[in-house]
């Protein structure tokens, strides 16, 4: 029998005992030769290239690919079994779930090859979320180490028992079973690792494609033999869930509240058509304008948001803006909102400054700015922000030491965003009265102002200070007692006051010596 192995060497007979196409033995020659030719049938119709049963050119290609570490098992015995079904399923199930649907997960440790954690941490968060909301389960990162899946970098032997020691293999994922491990996921660090491969040889590879199907196996998912499935075993470079995907995470989970129509199936057209005629004309929906020129008071009118743009404050109420400068002198306006940032809707929730970039946020929406140009549009999710915060209150920059953080604020909770991976930071959201004391409920913009942070709430600011976590004594302050230009402003309604009530109180008397002087005439 050895004889009639010839044509194999020995690295293609182990790879298909590890893979499930044969099973495991000690000698080569224990294996037949009509066993490996159906084997390599078997691996050749999982990985979709044509079947010839033979270790021809496309099959060593293949073998030479990156690929997942886990067995194609799974996969191989869904196939064997549902030959008498009308459609075979494509992918399959490692044999276990999770018994909860809020799931933990924790970054444990940075690549050799991409050694900043935002950057890690960007790429793992939006693995896992690409299997957020798409059924009933729930993915969140943590710091906490017990956390339920961890996800490291590891080399060689690392305490499991799968090593890497295979050059084709990126990664391994445990399943849900009730071990120590279960869930967790290891990619190799000796492979070369990058957050935005543009490398068409696959000689960079993508953490997050990577990441998204490993996550797949942490859930309960086995290998699909459908080319375009994230659990397809080779490696790919893609950013999305398939079709398959979606069905089989919601076949072991449930759906919930996610709508899906498989993109095999064609909706049903909404129209018809060839449009019907019609002698009546549809009915003229009656819209009343919402009218909003006239131009606020800058130091009576509540503060939608606020920041320092270009060494200005600017302030923005519903749809106006005005321009303060560092001394608190008026600059410009008010003006219009859209006179400068045309296509921004209003009123907005809150804004900052980041990179010299401007993000104005408004429901649900973030808008991105430089200058005056749009340049993107993302929502309050893909900061981690979860879907069941549908606006927020206000955000802004604050100097903690000589450190320059960023803050986000819903009504109660609150977020620190991570400079680097342009998300937000683990543990988070807090709540707002363990950390923030005496801020008033009401208040509905923040920004700092020469590395002093300033809270606006109705038509009173509150200095906070940083080293008791409070607002300092004497604030609440007037607008007139903080900002020059308001406090010139106040002086002229009391001039004006002032000059209104002499004339009040001065008239009967002029009015009397007026008579007295026409009777002397």
């Amino acid at each position: 029998m050895v004889d009639v192995m010839a044509d194999y060497y020995s690295y293609e007979v182990q790879y298909l005992e590890k893979y499930g196409y044969l099973p495991h033995k000690n000698s080569m020659a224990l294996q037949s030769d009509a066993v490996i030719t159906q084997a390599i049938q078997e691996l050749q119709r999982i990985a979709g290239i044509p079947i010839t049963g033979k270790m021809d050119g496309a099959t060593r290609a293949l073998l030479a690919r990156k690929r997942c570490g886990l067995s194609d098992a799974e996969l191989l015995h869904e196939h064997k079994h549902r030959y008498n079904m009308r459609k075979r399923k494509r992918y399959a199930y490692n044999g276990g779930k999770w018994d909860h649907h809020n799931i933990t997960y924790r970054v444990v440790n940075v690549a050799r090859s991409v050694q900043e954690l935002g950057y890690v941490r960007r790429e793992i968060y939006d693995a896992f979320n690409a299997w957020n909301g798409v059924s009933t389960i729930r993915l969140t990162e943590t710091s906490d180490p017990s956390a339920d899946i961890q996800i490291s970098f590891e080399r060689g032997h690392h305490g499991d028992a799968y090593p890497f020691d295979r050059p084709e293999v990126l990664a391994h994922a445990f399943p849900p079973f009730d071990h120590e491990m279960a869930g967790d996921i290891h990619l190799d660090d000796d492979e070369r690792w990058a957050i935005n491969p543009i490398d068409k040889h696959y000689r960079e590879i993508s953490i997050r494609s990577v990441a998204m199907h490993e996550v797949g196996h942490s859930l309960g998912l086995g290998h699909s033999n459908e080319p375009q499935s994230i659990m397809y075993p080779y490696y790919q470079a893609t950013s999305s869930l398939h079709d398959d995907d979606i069905l089989a995470i919601q076949a072991l989970y449930g759906s919930g509240d996610f709508k899906f129509t498989p993109k095999s199936i064609p909706p049903s057209p909404l129209v018809p058509s060839t449009p019907s005629l019609t002698t009546t004309p549809p009915p003229i929906k009656e819209v009343t304008p919402h009218v909003d020129d006239i131009p606020p008071d800058p130091c009576f009118s509540t503060i939608d948001a606020v920041t320092l743009i270009r060494q200005e404050i600017f302030m923005f109420h519903r749809s106006w803006f005005w321009r303060i400068h560092l001394d608190g002198t008026l600059s410009n306006g008010p003006r219009k909102i859209n006179t400068f940032w045309t296509d921004l809707p209003t009123p907005i929730d809150g804004v900052f400054e980041l990179n010299d970039h401007i993000y104005f946020f408004r429901g649900h929406k973030i808008y991105e700015y430089s200058g005056l140009n749009r340049v993107s549009t993302r929502n309050l999710t893909d900061l981690g922000i979860s879907d069941d915060f549908d606006h927020i209150r206000l955000a802004y920059t604050w100097y903690y030491g000589n450190e320059q953080r960023y803050y986000i604020w819903a009504e109660e909770d609150y977020w620190k965003l991570d400079l680097n991976s342009m998300k937000i930071e683990v543990d988070y959201p807090r709540k707002i009265d363990l950390n923030w004391w005496k801020v008033p409920k009401n208040a509905s913009a923040a920004f700092s102002w020469d590395k002093e942070l300033f809270f606006f709430a109705a038509h009173d600011v509150y200095k906070f200070g940083s080293l008791k976590m409070s607002v300092i004594q004497d604030y609440p302050k007037s607008f007139a007692q903080v900002f020059p230009y308001c406090s010139a402003h106040a002086e002229a309604l009391r001039t004006n006051k002032a000059n209104k009530t002499f004339m009040k109180k001065s008239l009967p008397l002029l009015i009397l010596i007026l008579f007295l002087f026409n009777k002397l005439i």
